[in-house]
């Protein structure tokens, strides 16, 4: 098991109440989970849950606590605010009774150059020179994302 893995479990093991279909913590949380099992602070604490939401799996300990058909997911719930909850998988997964549809690399050299990698930022890169969502949508898409971090209160 990792670090963040060894964070996350202690955390969730520390809230979790058997039936709960909510689970809080907040970073604190996650800052004490390190000092509790003598682990060197993370730098950026926002990513552990950041990597469970996007690109890990959550460690064996947790998944075992979910009902068949059901797992848990780390959703914000605020700044420095999170939850597990226990959802149906929205994992995508790919058929396997369709046939592949091969679409020309159309990504700038230039991009590819400076840009390469197999990690998230890359793909997305890819995905958006090359129009994919447009394609298999049938719709005309455009990116409105950025890194800008931005708050609302009401």
């Amino acid at each position: 098991m990792s670090k963040y893995d060894h964070i996350i479990e202690r955390v969730f093991i520390k809230n979790y109440v058997d039936g709960n279909i909510k689970v809080p913590f907040d970073r604190n949380e996650l800052a004490q989970a390190c000092d509790d099992l003598g682990i060197s602070r993370i730098k950026n604490l926002g990513d552990i849950p950041y990597s469970y939401r996007f690109r890990r799996e959550l460690p064996e300990s947790i998944k075992m606590t979910c009902e068949s058909g059901y797992e848990w997911i780390i959703v914000g719930t605020g700044i420095s605010t999170y939850e597990f909850r226990l959802a149906s998988p929205g994992k995508i997964v790919p058929t396997t009774n369709r046939q592949k549809i091969k679409i020309p690399d159309a990504t700038p050299e230039i991009v590819r150059r400076y840009a390469p990698g197999t990690d998230e930022q890359a793909l997305l890169t890819k995905v958006r020179y090359n129009r994919l969502i447009d394609i298999f949508t049938g719709l005309t898409c455009y990116s409105i994302q950025n890194h800008l971090s931005s708050t609302l209160s009401i």
